[in-house]
């Protein structure tokens, strides 16, 4: 059984066709913070594979790096807001950010009826991350009027999505950015594999 996103705004739908592997933070420090009940399986060490042999070390620098983009962020977010720049810092020192690859494969055979490459939802934490390939079959946000906006950043450029709990801290100011991956056209189905890194910030307060 595959994830289905739209699941998370109460919609049924066929599982999303994409191949994902998780992970977690890395640096973990260790101590009864990160092991208690309340902190379920998020601080848990990430499992790797043997190969590609220099995997780990990759994944573990560029979660590094995401995650002192995603607090430089968040630092000209408080700016934004009239805040003070190291606001949302100590809100953030243990955080239990996430770090996706997702793959897209090519699409051999159609959909099933409702089935996207990832369905509408929105993210939990409080900015995502995102870098991708510009295949057919890609990222959409839906406009405040309702309407489906494509998404399509130039190669070596991120995306930036405002997540449910910026949302909730602006008090509906920033509203958390809805938004799917739609499937290709079916005359190019067959040849657009999309490739996604997915860095999504995320706070915990036990």
């Amino acid at each position: 059984m595959g994830e289905s996103l739209s699941a998370s705004l109460g919609k049924k739908a066929p599982g999303d066709l994409k191949e994902m592997i998780d992970m977690g933070p890395v640096d973990v420090p260790g101590g009864e913070y990160y092991t208690r009940p309340e902190a379920g399986d998020h601080f848990r060490p990430n499992l790797w594979p043997d190969r590609p042999a220099e995997f780990r070390s990759v994944m573990e620098g560029y979660y590094r790096r995401m995650n002192r983009l995603a607090n430089d962020l968040m630092a000209i977010f408080a700016h934004a807001l009239k805040l003070p720049e190291t606001y949302f810092f100590d809100k953030l020192d243990k955080n239990l950010s996430a770090l996706r690859i997702i793959c897209y494969p090519n699409q051999t055979a159609a959909p099933e009826p409702g089935q996207l490459r990832s369905g509408a939802h929105t993210d939990y934490g409080t900015l995502t991350i995102l870098m991708s390939n510009r295949a057919a079959g890609g990222l959409q946000a839906f406009h405040r009027d309702g309407y489906l906006v494509d998404v399509m950043p130039q190669p070596g450029h991120y995306v930036i999505n405002i997540g449910d709990a910026m949302q909730v801290w602006t008090n509906d100011r920033w509203v958390s950015t809805l938004h799917c991956v739609v499937n290709p056209p079916a005359e190019v189905a067959a040849k657009s594999r999309r490739d996604s890194i997915v860095f999504t910030s995320q706070t915990m307060t036990l």
